[in-house]
C-alpha cells in the first residue's frame, strides 16, 4: 500500500530572510512522502524568488485576509491525508516526521498527534534556546489551551478533524489557534502526546506567535483571548469548561492590566480593571491573590539553587 501523504502548510508574507530555512528543514526530514504548499500573501522582499528555487513546492501568491485566511486555503488545497503547519519564520526538528507518521499509523483512532516544542533566539555564537513546551497531555489539555502555550505547530491533524470542527475563525486575527484547539477539545477528538520534540520557534522582532509577551502589542491577543474566554464561559453548559473559562478570562484580564501599566498605559490599565471588577466583582479578589503568586514564583525562580 501507497504510505499516507503528509501536506505541510506555510503561510507567508515578506519572509526572504527566513523562508528557506523553513523549507529545508521540511525537505530534509525522513519521511519522503510529503506535499508543501505555501500561501504567500503577496511578498514585495524578494520572497517569491526565493520560493522558485524550490520546484517540489506548490506556491500560490494574491492578497488574503491575514494569516488564517492563508491557512485556511492552504488547508483546502492539501491533498494529504495528515496536514501540519509549519510557520514561514521556523523549523521543525530534524527526522520528525517518521515518528509522527508511525505514531498515525500504530493509532488510527488518534486524530491528531502532538509532540514538544522549542523557541530560539539566534545568538553571536549560534541558537540559544529560550523556553522547552512538554506536548500537551490529555489530562491537562483544558488547562494548557486556556492558559499555557497550545503551540499549534507542533500538532499534526487527520483531515478529518477540518471536516469535524471546521477551520480556522476569522474572528480572531492573532489567536483562532486557540479556539481551534477548544473546538478541537469539545468536540471529542482524540489525540496522541509524542514524547519528542518537533518544532522550533524562533523569537525576532517580527514573529506574530513567540515574541515579547510584556510589549503593548500583546493587549491585542489579550483582548481576543478575553473575548474567547467569554464566549467559552456563557455558551457552554459543561460546569467543568465553564470554570476553566471563567479562570482563563479572569487570568487574562489581569494580565492586560499588568502589560498595560508596565507599559506606562496607567489610565488605560485602570479602566480595564473597573471594566473587569463591573462586570466580575469576584475579580477583585482573585487578582491580589494572583499577583502574589506571580511574585512569589518570581522570586523562588531567581534563588540560587542549593550545592
Amino acid at each position: 500500500m501507497t504510505p499516507p501523504l503528509l501536506s505541510i502548510v506555510t503561510p507567508c508574507l515578506n519572509r526572504a530572510a527566513l523562508i528557506a530555512q523553513a523549507i529545508e528543514s521540511a525537505r530534509e526530514q525522513d519521511y519522503p512522502h510529503t506535499e508543501h504548499i505555501v500561501t504567500d500573501g503577496g511578498s514585495t522582499d524578494g520572497t517569491l524568488a526565493v520560493l522558485r528555487r524550490y520546484p517540489h513546492l506548490r506556491v500560490t501568491s494574491e492578497r488574503d485576509r491575514g494569516l488564517y485566511d492563508a491557512l485556511n486555503k492552504a488547508i483546502r488545497s492539501a491533498r494529504g491525508e495528515i496536514i501540519g503547519q509549519l510557520n514561514s519564520d521556523d523549523l521543525y526538528e530534524p527526522a520528525v516526521f517518521g515518528a509522527v507518521m508511525q505514531a498515525f499509523a500504530d493509532h488510527p483512532e488518534a486524530d491528531a498527534v502532538v509532540g514538544g516544542a522549542l523557541a530560539f533566539e539566534e545568538g553571536a555564537a549560534g541558537p540559544v534556546v529560550r523556553h522547552r513546551y512538554q506536548p500537551i497531555a490529555t489530562e491537562g489539555f483544558l488547562r494548557r489551551a486556556t492558559l499555557g502555550a497550545t503551540t499549534i505547530n507542533a500538532w499534526f491533524f487527520r483531515r478529518r478533524v477540518y471536516d469535524r470542527i471546521g477551520w480556522f475563525s476569522p474572528d480572531y486575527a492573532i489567536a483562532a489557534d486557540r479556539d481551534f484547539l477548544l473546538r478541537f477539545c469539545l468536540a471529542g477528538c482524540v489525540f496522541l502526546p509524542l514524547d519528542l520534540p518537533v518544532y522550533r520557534y524562533r523569537y525576532h522582532g517580527g514573529s506574530l506567535t513567540i515574541n515579547d509577551q510584556h510589549s503593548l502589542g500583546t493587549v491585542k491577543a489579550l483582548d481576543e483571548h478575553l473575548l474567547m474566554a467569554q464566549r467559552l464561559r456563557d455558551d457552554t453548559e459543561d460546569l467543568l469548561v465553564r470554570s476553566a473559562a471563567r479562570l482563563w478570562h479572569r487570568a487574562t484580564a489581569l494580565e492586560k492590566v499588568i502589560v498595560l501599566a508596565r507599559n506606562g498605559r496607567l489610565g488605560r490599565a485602570g479602566a480595564a480593571a473597573a471594566r473587569q471588577a463591573a462586570e466580575d466583582p469576584a475579580w477583585l479578589l482573585y487578582a491580589p491573590r494572583a499577583l502574589c503568586g506571580k511574585a512569589i514564583s518570581r522570586v523562588m525562580r531567581r534563588r540560587p539553587s542549593c550545592p
